[in-house]
């Protein structure tokens, strides 16, 4: 093999064995990153009715079935019942609050309802209310609500290509004397193949990579690295869409500080494509490896680890489904065209140039490695 094949080649490895590192270290982290906790699944949970109809409050479900959201609008403060028909939450004017003495604090707490119930409770007894929010509206666990199993009922293992009623459901309100209960049903709803949006990302970034390809190849180094910044910095955009949307979409909504806590290894990958921009446009060749790794970086984490949003019905997303699986869809294109765009272009200017001077950049093609 020459020593141009061998040091491209080696490159390439180094570049690879790069992009993989972080994320297999940070599994967990990229665990959370899949929706929080919250996945994206097939199940469809829907409120059908409150009955009798009531204006004082409304109900909604939220987080892809993982919760239902209760809102007081005015009258009397309205109460929720737990599984065993006992106060559980408490909404009113001045705020929410949930019942400690029932078993549904801590049933609710797992999504599986594998939290131990802690001993001494009375539920029969008074109320201990413990304030939640000052806001009239809460989001709670109800495992009426979703599927408890860990795999799909039988007619879904029979027939998963076919929207299937798996089962009904019901949740008691009361408010003073009255009784209210909110009903509603949990469908299996088949979701969309993922090969259209893959296939146009797909044409999108080898589109990109013969753009930049055909421009080093001509001399035009200037314009291939501009095109290689812009790729980096629109999958920075593509990828805070994708992680904005799961922040806020799970958990109440205000996810600032929830972008960071699950989204670091992101959030660092966007610091390090910001600095690379800079200093490509400074003629900063060698920073063509750190923006791969980087690209590499958020292409696994904020592509691949979420890649079941684009064949799934139900979405824990702040946007719309199409735009969750958009983002998904160009995070995986454009991140493989720009690692691909950075390594074709790492394998032109000589290891030794660190700074290519004057506004015009000569073509990388023509510098060889000593």
């Amino acid at each position: 093999m020459s020593r141009p094949v061998r040091s491209t080649a080696t490159r390439v490895a180094g570049v690879l064995a790069l992009s993989l590192a972080l994320p297999v270290l940070s599994s967990a982290r990229a665990e959370a990153h899949a929706a929080t906790n919250t996945p994206a699944s097939n199940y469809v949970s829907r409120v059908l009715a409150v009955t009798p109809a009531a204006d004082g409050f409304s109900v909604k479900v939220v987080e892809a079935g993982n919760r239902l959201e209760v809102r007081w609008r005015s009258g009397a403060e309205i109460v929720i019942n737990d599984y065993d028909d006992h106060p559980y939450l408490r909404i009113g004017p001045i705020g929410a609050f949930e019942n400690r003495q029932s078993n549904a604090v801590y049933l609710n707490a797992d999504r599986r309802g594998a939290t131990a119930i802690p001993s001494g409770l009375r539920p029969d007894g008074p109320p201990e209310w413990r304030k939640l929010s000052s806001s009239p509206v809460v989001r709670f666990h109800d495992h009426r609500v979703h599927w408890m199993g860990t795999s799909p009922p039988p007619q879904v293992e029979a027939a998963r290509g076919r929207e299937h009623m798996i089962q009904t459901w019901e949740v008691p309100i009361t408010r003073g004397a009255d009784t209210f209960v909110v009903s509603g049903d949990l469908r299996w709803v088949p979701g969309p193949s993922p090969i259209p949006p893959l296939a146009a990302a797909g044409a999108l970034g080898m589109l990109l990579v013969g753009v930049v390809a055909s421009s080093a190849s001509r001399g035009h180094s200037s314009r291939a690295l501009r095109i290689f910044s812009g790729m980096l910095g629109s999958l920075v955009v593509v990828d805070a869409v994708h992680l904005f949307g799961i922040a806020f979409g799970v958990r109440g909504g205000s996810g600032v500080g929830r972008v960071v806590s699950i989204g670091w290894v992101s959030v660092a990958a966007w610091a390090i494509v910001l600095l690379t921009i800079v200093a490509l446009r400074r003629q900063r060749v060698d920073a063509l490896y750190v923006g791969v790794f980087a690209a590499g970086i958020v292409t696994l984490v904020g592509g691949l680890s979420d890649l079941s949003i684009l064949s799934s019905s139900s979405l824990p997303f702040a946007f719309s489904n199409g735009v969750a699986r958009a983002s998904i869809a160009l995070t995986l294109g454009l991140g493989i065209a720009t690692v691909i765009t950075g390594v074709l272009l790492t394998g032109n200017p000589g290891r030794a140039q660190q700074r290519v001077a004057g506004p015009a950049v000569s073509g990388l093609a023509d510098v060889s490695p000593p």
